[in-house]
């Protein structure tokens, strides 16, 4: 039987994310996908789906959402609180039997965190994948009042929760980009904060120097490059990111690394270690 989620309080940063859509850069297109693919992993396990398949994907505080029939939740977070109808039943990772009307809500979310549903969320796939974009699917962002179909499951009273604990570091080994050397005195390592601004298509980056960044005519991006503005400022491109861009790419953030700096907190304080030796 169909059942259906409906938003009753969105956050400010709320969508559908799966995998995201493979070879497609060359076209302009963005990847887009989950901004934490091993969380995002863990919780599509907890409820056995397939490891891409589609989640919903929550920065901030306040969501809640009420299911219309019964179903299997798995969620995995850096340490959010899950409610049920207003009463704590679990916190970071946990899968949860959910009843027809039960309000769900996520509290104390200071970073990625993702729900998943037995059987997969029913969305509209778009070239291939059902991640959301602006520009690429319908909307961008999840909405007050939107319902989002799904599959219901049997009835059951469940809750089992993992202690589990995903990696987390402030200090990334950079790849130097193509306009690095270009940099006045190009710098061997910089200290930097998070900023609230930060979100899909880049992570704004505040730091005290005096670098200055500069604009070339076009170069390709991808997730990870950290570009600098001719005024100073620092972005690394994320999952939703243009595929080229007209400012200095001072580096890259490996991919295998970009998990663990989505998991950084806004205000936290990171480094970039730029490794001269490539």
């Amino acid at each position: 039987m169909q059942g259906f989620a409906q938003i009753l309080t969105p956050t400010t940063c709320m969508s559908i994310q799966d995998g995201g859509r493979k070879g497609m850069m060359h076209l302009g297109i963005p990847a887009s996908g989950y901004m934490d693919h091993q969380k995002a992993h863990f919780a599509n396990e907890a409820v056995k789906n397939v490891e891409d398949a589609a989640c919903l994907e929550i920065f901030g505080n306040g969501c809640k959402i009420r299911f219309s029939h019964p179903t299997l939740l798995g969620m995995a977070s850096d340490g959010a609180e899950l409610f049920v109808n207003e009463n704590k039943v679990a916190s970071a990772c946990c899968m949860l039997g959910i009843h027809q009307g039960d309000v769900v809500s996520i509290k104390n979310n200071l970073t990625w965190t993702y729900l998943a549903i037995s059987g997969g969320w029913q969305s509209p796939i778009v070239l291939g994948s059902k991640s959301m974009m602006k520009g690429i699917s319908p909307q961008a962002m999840l909405t007050k009042g939107q319902v989002i179909p799904y599959e219901s499951a049997p009835d059951q009273d469940l809750c089992i929760q993992w202690n589990h604990e995903f990696e987390s570091i402030q200090c990334f080994k950079v790849i130097p980009g193509p306009e690095f050397s270009k940099l006045k005195n190009p710098p061997t390592q910089i200290e930097l904060t998070i900023s609230p601004q930060s979100g899909r298509h880049a992570t704004i980056l505040e730091h005290n120097t005096m670098l200055k960044g500069g604009e070339i005519p076009s170069g390709v991006t991808i997730p990870g490059t950290i570009q600098m503005t001719p005024d100073g400022s620092i972005y690394v491109l994320n999952r939703d990111a243009q595929t080229t861009g007209g400012y200095y790419r001072i580096g890259f953030i490996a991919a295998k690394d970009l998990d663990l700096f989505n998991r950084n907190k806004v205000g936290e304080r990171i480094s970039l270690e730029f490794d001269l030796s490539l």
